[in-house]
């Protein structure tokens, strides 16, 4: 038997079993949970105030609609970190970014739409607006993990401000961070 061709009929052999190995991997769904954070910096006319900070859990999910693009929906529950003021909401999103099917590392960047209330006391606040998102993460056969981040639009944020205090000048700079692990089927 000639050598050569066992050789060859054997890489050929190996190279279409891991290309259909590498197919039968790229998953475009995942639903997931994880820690989330909030940190909204104040500063007034240029000095820096307060910084309030959250902290809980979240799930949601996302789906790419190729290696490429995509969208997540996250909902969050957090609670002040110290006093009693609880913080639900939820953010989604378009995503670009690379590998976001396949196994491997990924990232993505991303715009989108956030709403939260602000719960204390039998009251209630709400704010809303857009956000930008960065993230990256990495995915095995059916399991993935995401560290992401939103910036959001601060302007809720310092109408509430100005009501409170009297007068504006404020800029709030509110963002979300998660670190999430989920399932992708």
């Amino acid at each position: 038997m000639n050598y050569k061709k066992l050789v060859v009929g054997c890489a050929g052999a190996g190279l279409l079993v891991a290309s259909a190995g590498a197919a039968a991997t790229e998953r475009a769904y995942s639903v997931f949970v994880g820690l989330q954070t909030q940190s909204y910096s104040t500063e007034w006319n240029g000095y820096s105030g307060e910084t309030d900070r959250f902290r809980g859990r979240g799930f949601g999910a996302t789906g790419a609609f190729n290696d490429n693009w995509g969208a997540r929906f996250l909902y969050y529950s957090t609670s002040h970190t110290d006093f009693d003021l609880d913080n639900k909401g939820f953010e989604v999103m378009g995503l670009w970014g690379g590998n976001l099917r396949r196994e491997g590392f990924k990232g993505y960047v991303g715009a989108g739409y956030f709403s939260e209330s602000w719960e204390a006391g039998g009251g209630s606040v709400d704010f809303s607006g857009w956000l930008l998102h960065v993230g990256a993460g990495y995915n095995w056969d059916r399991w993935t993990m995401d560290l992401s981040m939103s910036l959001r639009d601060g302007s809720d944020y310092e109408s509430l401000m100005a009501d409170v205090y009297g007068f504006g000048g404020w800029t709030v700079t509110p963002i979300s961070l998660g670190l999430n692990v989920g399932y992708r089927f």
